[in-house]
C-alpha cells in the first residue's frame, strides 16, 4: 500500500512516502517515530518519551519488517474501533496506541475519524502543552528527507 503527503507547493503532485524498515514488535495502526534518519527505521511512539517522539505517521501496511505508512494529510484506513468526528492523540501509556483522552501537560494529536475505520491523520504538538512550545524537530523534513 502507498501513501502520499501533502506538501502544500501549490497544485503539484504529493511526494511518496517511502517504505520504512521497522521493529519486530510495530503492528498495523501502530504510531510511529523514526528511530534514525539514517537507517530509515521506525519504532512505537509513545508520548511524554522524548526518545519515541515525535511522531511521524501511522502505519497501514506491514510486509515482514517493512511498512508503509500515512502520514499528515492523508487518510490512514484498515483501522477499527473508530468513533466518527472523534480526535485521536498519542497514547502516554501505551506505545504505538491511540487514545480519545486530550493530553494535560504535553502530548500530539494524531488525527480525527472520519469513518469507524479511517483517520484523515494530522500530527501536531496539542496546543497549550509543554510539547507545542518545546518541539523543534521538523517531521515533514525527517520523514521525506530523512
Amino acid at each position: 500500500m502507498s501513501a502520499s503527503i501533502n506538501l502544500g507547493s501549490g497544485g503539484a503532485s504529493p511526494a511518496p512516502i517511502p517504505q520504512y524498515a521497522c521493529e519486530a514488535d510495530v503492528a498495523l495502526g501502530d504510531v510511529v517515530y523514526q528511530i534514525s534518519s539514517v537507517s530509515k527505521k521506525v519504532g512505537k511512539a509513545l508520548s511524554g518519551d522524548a526518545a519515541k517522539t515525535p511522531p511521524i505517521a501511522i502505519v497501514t501496511g506491514k510486509v515482514g519488517f517493512t511498512v508503509s505508512l500515512s502520514a499528515s494529510g492523508t487518510v490512514a484506513g484498515g483501522l477499527s474501533g473508530l468513533t466518527l468526528g472523534q480526535v485521536y492523540y498519542l497514547s502516554s501509556s501505551t506505545a504505538g496506541a491511540l487514545t480519545t483522552t486530550a493530553p494535560v501537560s504535553s502530548g500530539w494529536q494524531i488525527g480525527t475519524a472520519v469513518s469507524a475505520t479511517e483517520l484523515l491523520v494530522n500530527i501536531v504538538p496539542v496546543a497549550g502543552t509543554t510539547t507545542a512550545t518545546t518541539t523543534s524537530k521538523s517531521i515533514a523534513f525527517s520523514l521525506i528527507f530523512g
